[in-house]
């Protein structure tokens, strides 16, 4: 029983912080999950835990060679919420199989943005890569080698915290992960002059003797001032699928579709 009561509460710190999709035969129906998502938000913002969220931008979107985007209102579901992140999910179908990735996309103006990535949009039209973000590039390379062991030690400080709180001896080695393949920050190409930076990596997750190897990837640029991200989460077996549908995703959201 405390084995599985230290499985529940890391498993849903993980999901929580990370948003870790768990292996299935099947996946979720959209509805089901769509509910249980606004019930989590519905939580969150009664506790004042979601006002001032960024918004999603991506609309329902045919991307050409089976792919397609579908995203997900959560208020639709739930009208109680007046805050969300904008989820979705990007489909690939072809020789007779179904590939998807989860899909979250934020848009906001944020005065501390601008000082944190003052360098990667400069100029007039904020396309231009200042030698200050020449340098932040390099920084931030930099960091994604140790962001491995970063991860650990965040996870390793959290079960202590568990232990203290709770007076379970929960096992420091129950969670760990493994960053492979890591993609360095880069500009994206195609996007014709349109700044866009963007890395991933594959994730494999250890619990408790499991292993959940998942491919995570994020974009990240500027829109009429306002910046943009989009991540995308899908098992690792898909991540070849995903990488290339999530390029024309947002080459489409930049209107430089092909």
């Amino acid at each position: 029983m405390r084995t599985k009561a230290w499985m529940t509460a890391l498993l849903l710190a993980g999901a929580a912080a990370w948003s870790v999709p768990a292996l299935a035969a099947e996946p979720a129906p959209a509805a089901q999950a769509a509910e249980a998502a606004a019930e989590e938000l519905t939580a969150l913002e009664k506790a004042g835990g979601v006002e001032g969220l960024p918004m999603g931008f991506l609309p329902a979107m045919e991307l050409g060679d089976g792919a397609s985007y579908y995203p997900m209102d959560i208020r639709g579901i739930d009208p109680s919420l007046t805050a969300a992140p904008c989820l979705g999910q990007l489909r690939i179908t072809g020789d007779g199989i179904t590939q998807t990735a989860d899909v979250l996309n934020l848009e906001t103006r944020d005065s501390q943005l601008d000082v944190l990535l003052a360098g990667l949009f400069g100029g007039e039209d904020g396309r231009t890569v200042t030698a200050e973000g020449v340098q932040k590039i390099a920084a931030f390379n930099h960091m994604l080698g140790n962001a491995g062991a970063m991860m650990n030690q965040s996870i390793l400080e959290g079960i202590a915290q568990l232990r203290r709180e709770t007076g379970e001896p929960m096992p420091y080695s129950i969670l760990h992960t493994e960053l492979r393949s890591v993609e360095a920050l880069h500009l994206m190409a195609g996007t014709d002059g349109v700044p866009v930076y963007t890395t991933g990596s594959r994730v494999l997750v250890y619990v408790d003797g499991w292993l959940f190897p998942t491919y995570v990837k994020g974009y990240l640029w500027k829109a009429d001032g306002s910046y943009r991200a989009v991540f995308l989460w899908c098992n690792d077996s898909q991540k070849d699928a995903v990488r290339e549908a999530g390029d024309r995703l947002v080459l489409a959201a930049v209107g430089k579709a092909e």
